[in-house]
């Protein structure tokens, strides 16, 4: 990881009880990006995808636009976590996780209400996989709008071409103010 992210975080998070930790790494992977990497969710192999499948090993990624860094990316990742570790079930590709709420309690204008489970986006190729037995995958959780939880669910690869695309702009994050379905009259 240290190619990829430096040395040295600029911040560690820590979950006492679970012995994750949360790493925020500034200008990585380019100059205007924060990266936030959870480190010690690997220590457990998981099973994914179908029955009886190898369990492997993931961390998790959130990579956001340096004017969101103070957003309490952490606990979105923890929260993911747990849920992993109470599910006993690592994160495929494709996965979305919600619509269930705000995303961030300090920033429910966004409309971000769901994850999509995806390769790193931003990373040089390799990143996404550490060589340990069994494989460590990286996994970057990129928050969505509660529409675009449901495009990811109905298509998962046309979803991902139209981000391909740039049709959807996964480092803006006020995309989905004034997109909310209305309750209603």
């Amino acid at each position: 990881l240290d190619r990829y992210c430096g040395s040295r975080p600029v911040a560690l998070s820590q979950e006492v009880a679970s012995g994750i930790y949360v790493a925020r790494f500034s200008a990585v992977p380019e100059p205007d990006l924060v990266s936030f990497l959870s480190i010690g969710l690997s220590r457990e192999p998981l099973p994914h995808g179908k029955a009886g499948s190898t369990p492997i090993r993931q961390e998790l990624l959130i990579t956001v636009a340096r004017q969101y860094e103070d957003y309490s990316w952490p606990e979105v990742i923890l929260s993911v976590a747990f849920l992993m570790k109470r599910n006993r079930r690592a994160l495929s590709r494709g996965d979305v996780l919600g619509p269930a709420g705000d995303l961030l309690e300090e920033a429910t204008g966004l409309g971000l209400t769901a994850l999509l489970a995806s390769a790193p986006s931003f990373f040089q190729q390799g990143f996404g996989e550490i060589a340990t037995d069994p494989p460590t995958v990286i996994v970057e959780l990129i928050p969505l709008t509660s529409l675009e939880a449901e495009e990811a669910k109905r298509d998962w690869w046309a979803f991902c071409g139209r981000i391909d695309n740039q049709e959807v702009d996964i480092l803006d994050l006020t995309r989905g103010v004034g997109t909310r379905p209305r309750i209603g009259f």
